[in-house]
């Protein structure tokens, strides 16, 4: 599900978030390295909160909590967390831009500007195809199949849970 139940804390301080990360012994995640956006999330039903780290270029970020993961989205950077033990399952440094994040039925569909990654909606990686140019747009056939349209208008099929191209 497409998280709604949760508290977004956004710091214009990075000294002010770092100190408060400290005092609570919260993870972070993000990019480190360059960074203009400082923000907690709390999810209220797990008691589970982590700090995330990004330079902000204004691309919506995504959160989805399928019974106790945590699929984070946003900017270069990709994260599956269990909020029962906090553990990191899965993190990606994306070799380019966040686009979406989709859950159909047990699967966890990340697109991104030249990429689509497909999980298990329990955090384990699937599969996942690259593209020589930029998505321009994707949708969901009939539940099962993965539909995108590159900027030189080329068009591609795949079976989401196998990955296998259709012609």
């Amino acid at each position: 599900m497409i998280l709604k139940n949760h508290i977004l804390e956004r710091y214009e301080s990075k000294q002010d978030f770092f100190k408060l990360v400290e005092e609570k012994k919260l993870k972070v995640y993000g990019n480190k390295d360059d960074m203009n956006t400082f923000q907690i999330i709390s999810i209220k039903d797990n008691n589970f909160e982590v700090g995330i780290v990004y330079y902000d270029c204004g691309i919506e970020k995504k959160l989805i909590l399928n019974q106790d993961i945590l699929f984070i989205g946003f900017e270069q950077s990709f994260f599956c967390i269990n909020t029962l033990t906090g553990e990191l399952l899965y993190e990606n440094n994306l070799l380019s831009l966040f686009l979406d994040l989709i859950q159909i039925n047990d699967l966890i569909i990340l697109v991104c500007e030249l990429d689509v990654y497909v999980f298990i909606s329990i955090g384990k990686y699937k599969w996942k195809i690259g593209f020589l140019d930029t998505i321009e747009e994707f949708k969901i056939i009939d539940n099962n199949i993965l539909y995108v349209q590159c900027s030189d208008q080329e068009e591609f099929k795949f079976d989401i849970s196998t990955g296998q191209y259709i012609r």
